[in-house]
């Protein structure tokens, strides 16, 4: 018990001191994915609270999928390389004539990596690529389980714009299940420093299909630095398509620790 309590402490005296490195860099609380990596032994966590809502086209009322939690964990392997786990634990509540439906379980589990493969300089952008296999048969049933797993591919960008801002913009490829159609995913982030301590992101981001109507949706959000090991994340967005939800709404904290000593 004593060597629970004290690798606790190690690990809040780690978050809550001053650090030498440089701020944490996180995927959350946008759609886009920066193309830089967790440092190398640094294990890293990012969390949040999902709320996906959108409006029956029926008038029945409004569909909500939440997400409590989304879980990505990272690991830095090597300089260029880390190792992710996202899993997500969500609550569907759809509304018909006859009454309403509601399920809870596992909505998603994914495996992946990210290699970091070029950095930016001058107008040439940061280039990274991100990787993840989908278990669809560890989903509960009714969010998408299926005895055939799936995969996505995202190759991200970073420019710098001026010393305060930076733009992150991404490309890639969703295969829900394999052997079914391909969704195509594009984002566009512009990202603000606004002081020390604060970073706001304003971002396009949707989805499109063969002979189907494109998703788009703007999302926006605030993040505050308690420290460069520790910060906390608000986002809300508009959708802007029939039959996708059209509100999203987001709060979560992303922290990390060194695993060893050099």
């Amino acid at each position: 018990m004593k060597k629970i309590i004290l690798n606790i402490y190690v690990i809040l005296l780690n978050l809550s001191s001053p650090a030498q490195q440089n701020k944490i860099l996180t995927d959350r609380p946008s759609n886009a994915i920066v193309p830089y990596v967790a440092e190398q032994s640094y294990f890293q966590t990012e969390t949040g609270l999902h709320l996906n809502s959108y409006k029956k086209i029926n008038n029945l009322g409004r569909d909500n999928f939440f997400s409590h939690p989304q879980l990505l964990l990272k690991y830095g392997i090597f300089k260029n390389l880390e190792l992710r786990t996202l899993t997500e634990f969500s609550s569907l509540h759809e509304s018909y004539v006859n009454g309403d439906y509601r399920l809870s379980g596992i909505s998603n589990v994914q495996f992946g990596a990210k290699y970091f493969i070029l950095d930016k300089k001058k107008w040439r952008p940061a280039i990274g690529i991100v990787a993840h296999y989908s278990f669809n048969t560890l989903r509960t049933n009714g969010f998408s389980k299926d005895t055939i797993n799936g995969a996505n591919f995202r190759i991200s960008f970073e420019n710098d714009i001026t010393k305060k801002i930076v733009l992150v913009y991404n490309g890639g490829i969703t295969i829900e299940r394999f052997g079914a159609r391909n969704t195509y995913v594009y984002s566009i982030s512009p990202r603000f420093d606004i002081g020390e301590k604060f970073n706001y992101f304003i971002e396009f981001y949707g989805n499109a299909w063969k002979k189907r109507k494109p998703f788009n949706s703007l999302h926006s959000g605030l993040s505050y630095f308690v420290n460069n090991n520790l910060k906390f994340d608000a986002s809300f967005g508009l959708g802007f398509s029939k039959g996708f939800p059209d509100r999203f709404f987001s709060v979560g904290a992303s922290c990390r620790f060194k695993t060893k000593k050099y």
